[in-house]
């Protein structure tokens, strides 16, 4: 991905709860600031758009990005997108249509619901891309050839039941992904996939995660195209490892 594209990720729109999955919130007011900023200062463009067409130079351009199709994606984050005619992507984990984020047993301390069926359908309709998150949101990076294939058939045949296409991209549950998860992803059809690592290579294309204390000058150097670039640096990589450790802990199955 060129230095000049910058892929987004979002999870959860909403205040900031008591909960180890805090990290995973932006409120909504700093959202709409932030889709304010790129507005004046950034090309938003659809993820398609940055996967077929890399930038080569000029306004760095921004594709925006929400893991898990929590429902407030859908009645806090799309609304603002629409406002601004800003492009989107959702990824779904397709086992948890419907129903609550199950795959975070061990946080009882925080349920979030997740679109319906119909709800997912609706964001297609609305002109949102649908992607694949896997099927049942299992560490893909660690699991089995065989289960990593069947995530991917049952979550791809999910979507194209909805939709009545396939997804085109990827993004893996917690960001990893390893050879034989990228190998899958190609083989299962996707054109992209995408991870929260940092190697940046096919099927394995970084993102940049959006936390809620991201303001400000924060929010605006995370958009700068300079930010993966100096997170692939070992120390700066190593020092980061450390922060990000308690979100990876929080995020991890049960």
């Amino acid at each position: 991905m060129s230095a000049r594209s910058v892929v987004l990720a979002y999870h959860a729109v909403g205040p900031i709860p008591r909960s180890q999955l805090r990290n995973t919130f932006v409120p909504l007011d700093v959202f709409e600031r932030q889709m304010d900023f790129l507005a004046r200062r950034r090309s938003v463009v659809s993820l398609d758009e940055l996967v077929r067409a890399p930038a080569a130079g000029g306004t760095v351009r921004v594709a925006i990005t929400f893991d898990d199709a929590y429902r407030s994606t859908l009645t806090r984050a799309l609304p603002v997108l629409e406002r601004h005619r800003f492009p989107a992507t959702v990824f779904a984990p397709t086992a948890w249509l419907g129903d609550r984020n199950r795959w975070d047993a061990a946080r009882e301390d925080l349920e979030l619901e997740l679109m319906s069926d119909s709800e997912i359908v609706e964001c297609s309709q609305r002109g949102f891309e649908v992607g694949s998150h896997g099927h049942r949101h299992v560490d893909l990076s660690r699991a089995s050839e065989e289960e990593v294939r069947e995530d991917l058939r049952a979550s791809v045949e999910r979507i194209s039941a909805l939709l009545g296409r396939s997804p085109r991209y990827l993004a893996y549950p917690y960001g990893r992904a390893s050879e034989l998860a990228r190998k899958a992803a190609a083989d299962a059809g996707f054109e992209e996939a995408f991870a929260l690592e940092w190697q940046d290579e096919p099927f394995a294309r970084s993102r940049v995660p959006i936390f809620p204390h991201d303001r400000g000058w924060r929010f605006a150097f995370k958009v700068s195209g300079r930010y993966a670039g100096l997170r692939r640096s070992r120390p700066v990589a190593a020092g980061y490892a450390r922060l990000i450790r308690p979100l990876r802990r929080a995020l991890s199955s049960a």
